[in-house]
């Protein structure tokens, strides 16, 4: 595996990414489009990291070298999100619930990898790394 490289860029898709459309919390295109085109104007080694799911994001698939997944039993999920501090959505155990089975097969088949988050974070950091274009 390739060792984490915790100097790679990651753009978090909150915090003015998002709009809402008719309830639904959708990726501001022209914003991740910005974001896209500056990390392609300035490549170099360094893998992009973009987070954050929504119905839209599927105009950028073909500039996206990889998709992951990453996942965990409902009950670690269930867990991870009562106990969490920093953001009060999910923990609601039925809505949980509810997107596991709903959202998460739909996540799985555009996915070019599934990464369980069982294990350590740094191992979680070189299988998805390992999986990335160099």
């Amino acid at each position: 595996m390739a060792p984490c490289r915790p100097a790679e860029p990651s753009i978090p898709t909150t915090g003015g990414c998002h709009h809402t459309v008719d309830g639904e919390a959708l990726w501001r295109e022209d914003r991740i489009d910005a974001l896209l085109a500056d990390a392609e104007a300035t490549a170099d080694e360094r893998v992009l990291v973009v987070s954050g799911t929504t119905r839209n994001q599927g105009a950028f698939r073909a500039r996206l070298d990889a998709i992951v997944l990453l996942s965990a039993a409902i009950e670690t999920l269930a867990e991870r999100l009562r106990t969490r501090t920093t953001n009060p959505c999910g923990r609601d155990p039925a809505e949980t619930l509810g997107y596991a089975r709903t959202v998460e097969p739909l996540l799985r088949r555009t996915a070019t990898l599934e990464a369980i988050t069982t294990v350590s974070l740094e191992r979680v950091a070189d299988l998805v790394l390992a999986h990335v274009p160099a």
